[in-house]
């Protein structure tokens, strides 16, 4: 094996069949899907980030990511002035980070006051084949999790979600998922009126969709990272009782 790879082994869960990868010396307990019990198979995968190709982590998903969370910036700017005169610092939890690049790129700029509230990020997934590279290369996240937000107890300040509602039948859920581990805001960015969607792309949100949930902040946006049309995104307040 040559030096610098990293061995995953192949894991599957007998409930609902998902396969996934986990790396050696670590064990998933559950499965990332369904929460039902896992085996793993005999089968090794050596890697630096996972079973996926490294030039695709490097040459489209990291500045992909990170074009994505410049983009966001203004939602979060906005969140943060709203934050601010009730905490003197907040915590992010970015949901369905990837390899976590954009996430980083917050936790540095707000890693003091200069730019204003700083911030304390941390990233969640339930693919795991990039988060090793998260949790090696981007120091600045305090936190990079492995699971599902609808499993977790806890709460942030600002809860973010970037390209990840096109993925789903039903995005309701996660939006107030979102919303519920979000003790202030929850901000969206995603495909606008998608045509056609991708073939991975399982529906199309609208502005008339985005209106039901009566967001506090929304923004159309042309993104260098997507060239497929424009990009929504939108903030929604959290919890009930903010700011009291």
């Amino acid at each position: 094996m040559r030096e610098g790879l990293t061995v995953w082994h192949r894991w599957q869960c007998q409930a609902c069949a998902y396969a996934f990868t986990f790396p050696e010396g670590t064990h998933p307990y559950n499965c990332p899907k369904c929460g039902g019990q896992v085996r793993r198979g005999n089968d090794e995968i050596r890697a630096c980030a996972g079973p996926r190709s490294l030039a695709h982590l490097h040459n489209a998903l990291i500045p992909q990511s990170l074009q994505f969370a410049i983009d966001m910036l203004p939602a979060i700017r906005w969140a943060l002035a709203q934050v601010r005169p009730v905490y003197p610092s907040a915590d992010l939890l970015d949901v369905g980070t990837g390899a976590g690049a954009g996430a980083n790129l917050w936790a540095i700029l707000y890693r003091s006051d200069f730019l204003g509230t700083p911030l304390y990020v941390d990233a969640l997934d339930i693919e795991d084949d990039y988060l090793l590279h998260a949790r090696n290369a981007y120091p600045a996240l305090r936190h990079v999790i492995h699971g599902r937000l609808e499993q977790d107890v806890r709460t942030w300040d600002i809860v973010t979600c970037s390209h990840v509602l096109e993925h789903l039948t039903d995005p309701a859920a996660l939006i107030m998922a979102c919303r519920a581990h979000a003790r202030a805001f929850a901000i969206f960015y995603c495909p606008l009126d998608e045509d056609p969607p991708l073939p991975y792309h399982l529906c199309v949100i609208s502005k008339a969709y985005i209106d039901q949930f009566e967001p506090a902040f929304y923004q159309e946006v042309e993104s260098p990272g997507w060239r497929r049309g424009k990009c929504a995104l939108f903030c929604l307040t959290g919890a009930p009782g903010w700011g009291r």
